[in-house]
């Protein structure tokens, strides 16, 4: 009799090798990946009015915002003049490491759901190998 490929042994090495290696590669970079790179680009970096659905800065008890309107922050420079601190002076750069890692773990789920398909396509494999092995030991 001739010795053949077991089609769920192959399709499940094959694809503990692939989906394996990219759900590693996904799920590690989402908890263990360089956070620090990314930062809002200073060249890009946001109006105070864009980022209110970020997060909001207070000040004895009222907004920032709120403060800019009615003018009551100054900025002071290193010769000692103040001026009014205005909303077009104040930038804001967002650290998008959250939704980097939320995508990012999002991905390797699906990445998870094959890996552990593959894994029963290999077990349901080995399993078969394993009977048919023992039925050609049996005669």
């Amino acid at each position: 009799m001739k010795n053949r490929w077991n089609p769920f042994l192959l399709i499940g090495m094959i694809g503990i090798f692939t989906c394996g290696s990219q759900f590693a590669a996904k799920y590690s970079q989402a908890v263990w990946g360089n956070r620090d790179i990314w930062w809002t680009p200073i060249s890009m970096a946001l109006p105070l009015e864009e980022t209110k659905n970020e997060f909001a800065i207070y000040l004895n008890g009222e907004t920032l915002q709120r403060h800019i309107a009615q003018g009551t922050l100054s900025a002071t420079t290193d010769a000692g003049q103040s001026s009014r601190l205005e909303s077009g002076g104040i930038k804001v750069r967002i650290n998008n490491w959250y939704k980097i890692k939320a995508s990012l773990l999002h991905g390797s789920v699906y990445f998870a759901l094959a890996l552990g398909s593959c894994a029963t396509f290999f077990g349901i494999g080995v399993a078969q190998w394993l009977a048919q092995r023992k039925e050609t030991d049996n005669r």
